[in-house]
């Protein structure tokens, strides 16, 4: 039983992260309850869902250009609207000035700025034609419309 939970954890949890990702958003849950599972009654499931389901690494892909970009411009400083301002020095500072909450408003998006100007146009998730990934695409491309559109 050991050897089977092992293999869940490390082999099919990871699977479902690295290979499945949001191209299949329940794949993760699918992995770690069949995992769960497993430690009561033993079941083969999450095999057979994983196998079946689309597949797609571009977070995974997503995360390595980012891990690239910070090597080549080092630790950037947040942008000053994003950072917590929990102290009078910090609001002195500046920090969560002019924050925008995308919530409040119309379209549930803001021109705020939050990235440093250095990775600003930089996009490193690029989603997939797999699963949910189709809906990630187009959700994408909304955004950068209304970007257009709205400055």
């Amino acid at each position: 039983m050991e050897k089977i939970l092992y293999i869940l954890r490390v082999d099919l949890v990871r699977f479902a992260s690295e290979n499945v990702g949001l191209a299949d958003i329940n794949s993760l849950n699918v992995a770690i309850n069949t995992f769960q599972d497993c430690k009561f009654i033993g079941t083969p499931e999450c095999i057979i869902y994983l196998d079946c389901t689309p597949k797609s690494n571009s977070v995974y892909v997503a995360q390595q250009e980012a891990e690239k970009a910070i090597k080549r411009t080092g630790n950037l400083p947040v942008p000053l609207q994003i950072r917590n301002a929990p102290t009078k020095l910090m609001k002195d500072l500046n920090y969560g000035k002019d924050y925008q909450y995308a919530q409040d408003a119309p379209d549930k998006l803001t021109n705020m700025k939050t990235m440093s100007p250095e990775l600003e146009d930089r996009q490193f998730y690029h989603p997939s034609e797999q699963g949910n990934e189709i809906r990630f695409k187009k959700r994408i491309v909304q955004i950068k419309k209304w970007h257009e559109k709205n400055g």
